[in-house]
Order: structure tokens, then C-alpha cells, then sequence
């Protein structure tokens, strides 16, 4: 499936899906924006033939980190995020629409797309 025609599958189930190509020197990646949460950025991306779901924790718009967060922030951030991801992938597939990601459980939601590519160790000691 493409990007476009996972905005139309999107919108045909009455969901608000913005379709927007991103290009620039260091990008160059389609992505389906949802509007279904206030409080998350939701957007799609295809990664290696495949669409991967992003969800983030959306930030006031006068936010700047002046510190880092604490470990214990961040796993509560990484929580929020790997269960929202979860709970909208679980109500797409309620909705019929398929060939997402499907995880049996929350805690093996992955919040960055993995490579199915191989990897090589390089000892150079």
C-alpha cells in the first residue's frame, strides 16, 4: 500500500489524514499526518516497503527543554507513547484497515523502525 492510498483508506473511514512529501537536503520522505488526538503527533512513514506508525508526546508551543529529562521522565514518556501507539494501531485494525504493524502486546511496540537488513560487527582492534 502507498501513502496515498492509505490517506484515502483513512479518510473513507471518516479519520482526518493529511498526505505531505517532505524534501529537503537532508529528507526526502512521504508521510500520512492523522488528526485524531490533541495531545500526540500521529503520522505514517514507509520504511523499507513497509508502513511504520510514529506517535509522539506533542509539546505546548512555547516548550524548550532546558535540561535533559530524567530517566524516570523519559520511561514514562516512552510508556505514554508505546501505548498510544498501541491502543491506535488495535482501533485502524477495528476499522478494517490493513497492512499495519500488529503487535500481540504493548511492551513489544516498537516506537523506531527497525532494519530487516543485515548487520555487520567490525572488530578493529
Amino acid at each position: 500500500m502507498n501513502m496515498k492510498q492509505l490517506q484515502e483508506d483513512l479518510e473513507q473511514k471518516n479519520l482526518s489524514a493529511k498526505f505531505v512529501h517532505i524534501k529537503n537536503s537532508t529528507t526526502d520522505q512521504q508521510r500520512v499526518y492523522l488528526n485524531v488526538n490533541p495531545n500526540f503527533d500521529i503520522y505514517f512513514i514507509e520504511f523499507e516497503s513497509k508502513l511504520f506508525l510514529h506517535v509522539w508526546v506533542k509539546r505546548p508551543k512555547d516548550f524548550y527543554p532546558t535540561v535533559s529529562k530524567s530517566a524516570e521522565e523519559e520511561a514514562k514518556e516512552l510508556g505514554v507513547r508505546r501505548k498510544a501507539k498501541f491502543t491506535l494501531l488495535a482501533k485502524f485494525k477495528e476499522l478494517g484497515i490493513e497492512k499495519l504493524e500488529e503487535f500481540s502486546s504493548e511492551s513489544e511496540v516498537n516506537l523506531k523502525p527497525k532494519t530487516q537488513k543485515l548487520k555487520l560487527d567490525l572488530d578493529l582492534e
